[in-house]
């Protein structure tokens, strides 16, 4: 091997060794990015239901609905990331649907003052509301009465306090209506074939997105 054959040799270990280099410094830099993401604040949605007015009998435990027609919706939010999120402000909306093309929707926005800590959960609930109108309310007596319930929209949008980075997240969730003179209080995932339909007829969805 000549000297000018062994300075090739070292020139090309060099180029090699820079490039693992490189891409050390690339692979280290591309996990700190991917573990920063992880480590963001992130909130799930639990026990989103109807909560409806209610007594308890002074002589005995049980509890009685003073009204089937009113209730909120009362649910938590719980920040499972790793960073604190701060100015958060969350929207609950219900979407009844009228006709073919026709929406009636409800808004119930709020905001959270404080910042929600890593595992921290927070109860959200809207004001009170007649689930369906008051006039056909009593219809429920007939058993041929079905109601097929309304869409809930919950939306919320906060920002990272570490990283001052926007986000948002939803959850799209059904009630189940009433059927057989059972009036439902849990509330179901809504599919990806309905959110589909929600987006492309409510335009009013777009800014929570």
């Amino acid at each position: 091997m000549t000297p000018e054959d062994i300075k090739n040799a070292f020139a090309a270990v060099s180029a090699i060794a820079a490039i693992a280099t490189c891409i050390g410094v690339i692979y280290k830099v591309r996990e700190h990015y991917i573990e920063k993401a992880r480590s963001r604040p992130n909130f799930t949605f639990l026990k989103f239901g109807f909560e409806r007015p209610t007594a308890t009998s002074a002589l005995s435990s049980t509890t009685e609905i003073l009204d089937w027609n009113a209730a909120k919706i009362l649910g938590n939010l719980i920040n499972i990331g790793l960073r604190p999120a701060k100015n958060v402000r969350i929207v609950i909306m219900i979407f009844k649907k009228i006709n073919r093309t026709t929406w009636e929707t409800t808004l119930f926005p709020t905001t959270i003052a404080d910042d929600i800590q890593p595992n921290m959960e927070w109860e959200i609930e809207s004001p009170p509301f007649e689930i369906i109108n008051p006039a056909i309310f009593k219809e429920i007596d007939s058993k041929d009465y079905c109601n097929p319930g309304f869409y809930i929209f919950i939306g919320t949008a906060y920002d990272d306090a570490t990283t001052h980075k926007h986000h948002k997240q939803q959850s799209w969730l059904r009630w189940r209506g009433i059927h057989n003179r059972i009036i439902s209080s849990n509330f179901i995932a809504a599919s990806e074939e309905e959110k589909k339909n929600l987006l492309k007829d409510l335009l009013i969805l777009q800014e929570y997105l």
